[in-house]
């Protein structure tokens, strides 16, 4: 999906992509669309009528809300999505899938880590009601999986964090190496797919120095 609007100071917005973070759903002129079918189908909730009659309307999701902007009149649009750009950043980092082993083999769900388990599971009561067919305590299921699944998480964002910390360890001790010595030295070695086409290879050595100067140089060499 790609929506391209202006506001009334002629700003041109340009909104790109569909998730369940940010999903701009609807964009729509009263009274040229039909009010009473957008609030038939909850596209404008019962009793917000007026609110929007007869202004240009841009609608979204974040994650289970709806929401609305008026385009012609708010001010600040362009802080509202980059506010947004920023909020949907720090959501995709808090993504937590959840696997829940059922009859019908596993059900994956996305819910925000920074919830916490009870606050997941109480949100998600549509979710654990559909299990009731396959399951004898879907709930209690539900809640061990997202147990389950934070405790991965976590035990992943560790891992990442140790590794982060070892090669940073191991630059600085190339780093002092080649400044001590005066030369480049060898930070990594890696064996990759060939990046040219030209070339007569499938595979290419790509080595990484550090420079007495501390910054990172890369040698490619084909294999052939």
């Amino acid at each position: 999906m790609k929506l391209e609007t202006k506001t009334e100071g002629g700003t041109k917005i340009i909104i790109e992509g569909e998730d369940s973070l940010f999903d701009p759903f609807l964009l729509i002129s009263v009274p040229e669309f039909d009010i009473k079918r957008a609030v038939a189908s909850q596209e404008i909730y019962r009793g917000q009528e007026e609110r929007y009659k007869g202004k240009r309307i841009l609608g979204f999701t974040t994650g289970d809300t709806r929401n609305y902007i008026d385009i012609e009149s708010t001010e600040g649009l362009e802080e509202f999505l980059a506010d947004w750009q920023e909020e949907k950043q720090e959501r995709e980092e808090a993504q937590l899938q959840v696997n829940v082993f059922t009859l019908g083999g596993v059900r994956d769900i996305i819910v925000d880590n920074r919830k916490s388990v009870e606050e997941i599971v109480n949100s998600h009561q549509g979710f654990i009601k559909n299990l009731e067919n396959e399951l004898k305590n879907p709930r209690k299921d539900f809640r061990e999986a997202v147990e389950e699944a934070k405790n991965k998480k976590k035990e992943e964002e560790q891992k990442q964090k140790e590794l982060e910390r070892e090669q940073q360890e191991k630059f600085e001790r190339v780093r002092k190496e080649a400044e001590k010595t005066g030369e480049k030295v060898l930070l990594e070695k890696q064996t990759v797919p060939c990046s040219d086409p030209k070339e007569e290879c499938s595979l290419d050595i790509v080595n990484t120095f550090i420079t007495p100067e501390g910054k990172e140089e890369t040698e490619v060499i084909h294999t052939h």
